[in-house]
Parts: structure tokens; C-alpha cells; sequence
């Protein structure tokens, strides 16, 4: 796919969110009747959708899932989940199983099957669940085990199978208490977190250990899904560089972590305005000064970080690397590789990007790695380049964005 340096001016609309949609999944495939509102196009999406489908009673209607309980034929609790490339449904749902005592087997496709998941290996053998495997790689197929009252997690690589947790503890026979250290994506935590306290769902939190409020049930059956901040970042960027762009479908006081997006834009006084009813950003052109962003909480703002960077007035720091090192690529090194072969002054130094700006990438072929977030680097960047760029794989960003390529016609 050849994608030209232009200027743009558009209007897109966020696409739904995939971190707030598989959630909420989780939560209608463990509840009696639940209703999600706002379907995303995605494969994760679908992928999460097809379990559902395996295991409720599912009504589409008007973008809305209408669900009704587990599947009553399956009184061995025994689950076959098929997660695709999501790597969230497969740490979550391992969580979920273990503590509703479920035989499950957690499958992969794509990418996902070579991915190290030492994570939830780990997780199984410090709780003595049984299960059959080759670690660190799926599938792993887990057994109704007699599990402690604490549930012990070390959540340095990954915070998916505490929110896989958090949501589980909510509707198991008995209630845990998560013992979690080293927490990294906390804002992804609080975000599982605020979804469950909507539905009536609460814990306390105290000395890394994770407690449901002795009067936690369930007093909604309805969940809707807001934009997603992590791609409109993408979306914002194309703006500052290229042109102007205006994002529909953000929720203002959403708790996707990636919303801080927003607010460092701001600091770097930015050609950015917001308008309301309905709320809406708009970008445009802007001079971008040089900049320093810890990332190490936001990886998914790095690949767009990186192309702001690139466009800045001066030298910008980007930390945090190490958590794009296990990703649906290595994405520290695919970043690297493509952005240096289209004229870029990039490096890495002590889990740190260094940029250098003030110039213009000439453009040219390059790979998007089977990675939604390179592919959609790539192709911004490519907005403001001499010549464009040839983007082998395109059709990676469907994983989380199909519509993304509008934003070209």
C-alpha cells in the first residue's frame, strides 16, 4: 500500500473501545443478563464476541449485545477459548478461570502463539492451579484446582491477569483477596476498576492486596462503550503534522489511561481545541517543540509519541522502551528499524528513545511488522515525508482500527 505526503483535513470518528469492549465481555459472560452498547470493528473485538457467542445467549441489535447467562448445556464447566491475537482475553480469561474453578483450555492464533506469556505461567504455578503446557507459549489448558484464599500475582510484566482477576473475584463462589505486586499499566487497572464499580462492582485496595466491600453486587446489567483514546492518539498527531483533523465519539471523562494523551498535548501548547455537544477535538498544524514523555505506563502512546518526536523543533525523549519489547512485534526494535530506513534520527539508550527532529523523512518501503501500531505509525508520518511510503501489511491496523485508513481517501 502507497500512502502520499499530503495535507489533510478530515473528520473521523473514534473507533469504539477495544480495552473497554473485552471487559465488558468478561463481565456479560460471567453475569446473568447483560446489555453492551457500542460494538468496535476489531478482530480482537470478534474475537471476544465469538466466546460470548460459544458460551450466552447473544441478540444483536442496533450496535447493542443483548446477553443472557452461560451456556446451561455445559454442567462439566468445561471452556475451550479461542482469544485470536488478544493477548488481554487470554491473560484475563486464564484469571477468570482459575477462580471460578473452570477446566478451560486458553488458545491463540496469529501472532499471539509465539508470544512469550511467561506471565501467566507464573501465575498458575505460584498458585498451585494445575494445568498443561508448554511455557511460555499457548495453548495451556487448566484444571479445577483447590486454590488459596489469597491469590498471589506478580504483575511486573503485564496488568491483564489482575483485571482478568478483579473482574473473576466478582462473580466466583468465594471472594479472594489479590495479592498483587509490581503493578505496571496501573491506569489499565483503574480502568477495570471504574467499569465494575458502574455495575455496582467495589474494592478496597491496601498493601498490594485487593479486597471486594463486603456489599459488592451487581446494580446495572449495562455497559456503554466510549471512543478509544489510544488509537484517536494517532488521529491527533496526523492532525498536528498535516493539516487539521476533527475526533467525534470521545467520552471527556473517560478513565482510559491513554486520555492523558490529551493533556500533554495541551502542555506543549499545541494547535489543539475542544468543542462540546456533541465533544469534539479538533487538530491542526502546529510548530512542535522538542519533548520529554515517561511512558512506561502508556506504551500504546509510544508509536505515535515517536512520530511527534520526529516532527519536533529539537531533540525529544521518549521513556519507557522496555514495555514494547513483547508486543504483536518487538515494537522498540520494529520502530527502530523502519522509522531509521525512512530517513529518521532515532535511537535507543537506557530503555530511552532519543529523537532528533527538524528534518523531513524521505519516505520509503517498509514493514509494519503484523503490528496494528507500527502500521499506523508508519502511515502518519508517511503525511508529512518527501516521497510516502510503500507499507508492506496493511491490513494489520484491523486488529484494533479497520476504519483508520479513511483518514487517507
Amino acid at each position: 500500500m502507497h500512502i502520499n505526503p499530503q495535507t489533510i483535513d478530515k473528520q473521523v470518528a473514534a473507533p469504539f473501545s477495544k480495552s473497554e469492549f473485552l471487559r465488558a465481555c468478561l463481565i456479560a459472560l460471567l453475569n446473568k443478563q447483560f446489555t453492551i452498547e457500542n460494538i468496535p470493528d476489531s478482530k480482537d473485538a470478534a474475537a471476544a464476541i465469538n466466546i460470548l457467542q460459544n458460551y450466552s445467549n447473544c441478540l444483536f441489535k442496533n450496535n447493542q449485545i443483548f446477553v443472557e447467562s452461560i451456556n446451561n448445556n455445559n454442567n462439566n464447566n468445561n471452556f475451550s477459548f479461542h482469544c485470536g491475537e488478544s493477548a488481554f482475553l487470554a491473560r484475563s480469561l486464564t484469571a477468570i478461570s482459575a477462580l471460578m474453578g473452570w477446566n478451560a483450555k486458553i488458545c491463540a492464533s496469529g501472532s499471539l502463539i509465539s508470544r512469550d506469556l511467561i506471565d501467566i505461567f507464573d501465575f498458575l504455578a505460584r498458585n498451585n492451579i494445575i494445568f498443561e503446557g508448554n511455557s511460555p507459549f499457548l495453548p495451556v489448558t487448566l484444571f479445577k484446582s483447590n486454590i488459596q484464599n489469597i491469590i498471589e500475582l506478580d504483575a511486573s510484566q503485564s496488568s491483564q491477569l489482575l483485571s482478568g482477576l478483579l473482574i473473576g473475584n466478582a462473580f466466583a463462589e468465594n471472594n479472594f483477596i489479590i495479592r498483587c505486586s509490581n503493578i505496571v499499566s496501573k491506569g489499565y487497572v483503574t480502568l477495570t476498576l471504574n467499569m465494575l464499580k458502574k455495575i455496582g462492582i467495589n474494592y478496597d485496595y491496601f498493601e498490594n492486596e485487593f479486597y471486594l466491600t463486603n456489599k459488592s453486587i451487581v446494580t446495572t446489567d449495562e455497559i456503554f462503550i466510549t471512543g478509544d483514546w489510544s488509537a484517536s492518539a494517532f488521529l491527533m498527531v496526523a492532525g498536528f503534522i498535516s493539516g487539521k483533523v476533527e475526533i467525534l465519539n470521545l467520552d471527556p471523562s473517560s478513565s482510559q489511561p491513554d486520555k492523558v494523551f490529551l493533556d500533554f498535548i495541551n502542555q506543549l501548547r499545541l494547535d489543539c481545541s475542544i468543542a462540546n455537544n456533541p465533544y469534539k477535538i479538533t487538530c491542526e498544524k502546529s510548530i512542535i517543540p522538542a519533548f520529554e514523555f515517561d511512558a512506561n505506563d502508556y506504551p500504546d502512546l509510544i508509536p505515535p509519541l515517536v512520530v511527534l518526536a520526529i516532527n519536533s523543533t529539537g531533540k525529544s525523549v521518549i521513556k519507557g522502551v522496555h514495555r514494547l519489547l513483547n508486543k504483536e512485534s518487538n515494537r522498540a526494535l520494529a520502530l527502530l528499524e523502519e522509522f531509521t530506513k525512512i530517513g529518521a534520527n532515532i535511537s535507543i539508550s537506557d530503555d530511552t528513545f532519543i529523537i532528533q527532529g527538524n528534518s523531513q523523512l524521505r519516505g520509503g518501503e517498509v514493514s509494519s511488522h503484523n503490528d496494528h501500531r507500527i502500521a499506523m505509525a508508519l502511515a502518519v508520518a508517511a503525511l508529512n515525508s518527501k516521497s510516502g511510503i510503500a507499507l508492506h501489511n496493511p491490513a494489520s491496523v484491523n486488529k484494533s482500527f479497520p476504519n483508520f485508513w479513511n483518514l487517507f481517501i
